[in-house]
């Protein structure tokens, strides 16, 4: 029975709220002043409409990407791009920022398709040809310490991405020294 007395009191405070008259007045420098009733010594009141509101219309949210009617490897014919280190979750000491990243595509790399690295949403570095394998190894420098994301993808001739492959998030721990 509270919460309905709740919700009753709280519909009709919102109401009243809602209803009540907002005052406009000027002061001596020029300023306006709000208020829920006039103030003496500022001048004429006048009740305030509102005005325009600071309203957004909202964000329009992108729609599911649309289910393939055939698996990826069936429609790419690749099945797995994958970034084997740093493992998911690992933490990786790096004092100079270089980290030599391995990942494995399967089956290996068609002529004139590439691997591509990104860390954290970036392009990093890119391999390309069949004669690589399955295994993969991309040097990489200038990584600042914290938490990073990696992540391989597979691209065809024009760059489209084939395969795009799950991210493997590590922290990166690098040395600080005193100046």
């Amino acid at each position: 029975m509270s919460s309905i007395r709740f919700a009753a009191w709280t519909l009709a405070l919102a109401v009243s709220a809602d209803s009540a008259p907002v005052y406009r007045q000027v002061d001596e420098d020029g300023l306006a002043v709000f208020s829920d009733r006039p103030i003496p010594g500022l001048g004429a009141a006048e009740v305030w409409s509102g005005g325009a509101t600071n309203a957004w219309a909202p964000v329009p949210t992108p729609s599911p990407p649309i289910a393939a009617s055939a698996p990826a490897s069936e429609v790419t014919g690749y099945r797995l791009a994958a970034v084997a280190f740093p493992a998911d979750g690992e933490t990786v000491r790096a004092n100079g920022g270089e980290l030599l990243v391995r990942g494995r595509v399967a089956p290996p790399l068609r002529a004139g398709h590439r691997a591509r690295l990104r860390i954290d949403g970036v392009n990093i570095a890119e391999l390309a040809g069949p004669a690589l394998g399955e295994e993969l190894a991309f040097a990489v420098a200038g990584l600042s310490r914290g938490q990073r994301e990696a992540r391989i993808d597979v691209l065809n001739q024009e760059g489209d991405a084939l395969l795009q492959g799950a991210a493997s998030r590590f922290h990166l721990l690098r040395a600080t020294v005193p100046r």
